[in-house]
């Protein structure tokens, strides 16, 4: 039966996929999933196979990313590059109400874990014991994923066949981009979970700060895809002691492989420099931890960012930019 909470939106949703993409699902097999997203909904179905459904609510960020067209474009560049699981999209399309809708195939196999709020904190809850073996897993899928290239650094953006980044250097991408960030946070410093003006400047002062004491690491190689999400649990699908699936790739973008891990770091990124080496591609470890160090700064201001409308999750990302940044300009005043 269809789920009581949105049953216009299904409505719609089977009329356009029928009308649109000759997908003529099941109504009796329409059922919501029991991981969802933070402004997302995600159900599944069936159809001659079973499928992914989403309904987002998208953020100013998802909007000006174009991220439906993204992620086709994205999975349909994966799928030439064996060893990395991700699934085929059917459907991207816009509700009457301006929801996205994305359709996807169903990947074998249950969320590793999730991402929650626990006691003010944003944590990754692991659903598995003994997770060594899943984190070598993602590493090498990490490492494959990385040795996708692009010709421009940034989020992706589909124009025809091609996908591509628009800018010439990451350090280009992550200043610009982070001007963009503080300024939709300065215009919504009153919504949700209000912001002074005097600790927003102080954000700004400060990170003029260690941009100017850092250059160096903003230098990077050839752009890598970045999934830009992988390591919260919620986006891989383990089945059977290995990871059957990829999800979420709504925010990859073409840049430097560090940023995969600028806001939890991985706590498999030792294991993470021994699966390059094995493929023949060497990080210099002490610059590469520096550098998730530097770009968790700018991480943290693109979450304040994605969510400068809201409540709880701008006020915890905002505090710990604050006390990350405060840190960070410690150590570097020494």
């Amino acid at each position: 039966m269809e789920p009581s909470d949105d049953k216009q939106a299904i409505s719609e949703i089977y009329s356009k996929l029928k009308k649109e993409a000759g997908i003529e699902i099941d109504q009796e097999t329409f059922r919501k999933l029991t991981v969802q997203g933070f402004n997302s909904k995600v159900y599944t179905a069936r159809t001659d196979k079973e499928i992914i459904i989403h309904i987002l609510n998208p953020v100013k960020e998802q909007i000006r990313q174009a991220i439906s067209k993204k992620l086709v474009g994205v999975s349909k560049l994966i799928q030439e590059v064996p060893g990395i699981p991700v699934a085929r999209f059917f459907y991207e399309g816009t509700l009457e109400d301006g929801r996205f809708i994305f359709v996807q195939e169903k990947l074998p196999g249950k969320n590793w874990g999730r991402r929650k709020i626990e006691n003010g904190k944003i944590v990754d809850e692991f659903f598995t014991s003994g997770n060594e073996e899943y984190f070598t897993q993602l590493n090498k899928i990490l490492a494959t994923l990385h040795t996708i290239k692009f010709s421009r650094y940034g989020y992706l953006k589909q124009e025809g066949e091609n996908l591509d980044g628009d800018y010439k250097s990451w350090g280009d991408f992550l200043l610009t981009e982070s001007d963009l960030w503080f300024e939709n946070i300065w215009q919504n410093r009153e919504r949700g979970y209000e912001l002074s003006e005097k600790a927003l400047l102080d954000v700004k002062n400060k990170l003029s700060f260690i941009c100017y004491r850092n250059k160096h690491l903003f230098e990077s190689g050839a752009p890598s895809l970045i999934h830009g999400d992988m390591i919260n649990p919620g986006n891989i699908l383990i089945e059977e002691s290995r990871i059957s699936g990829i999800i979420d790739f709504e925010w990859s973008l073409a840049g430097d492989a560090a940023w995969e891990f600028a806001y939890s770091g991985n706590p498999g990124m030792d294991n993470f420099f021994d699966v390059c080496d094995e493929m023949g591609v060497s990080y210099d470890r002490d610059l590469f931890r520096e550098k998730v160090k530097f770009y968790r700064i700018f991480w943290l201001i693109w979450g304040t960012n994605v969510h400068a409308e809201g409540y709880e999750l701008k006020k915890l990302l905002f505090e710990d930019l604050v006390e990350s940044l405060n840190n960070y300009c410690n150590q570097d005043s020494i």
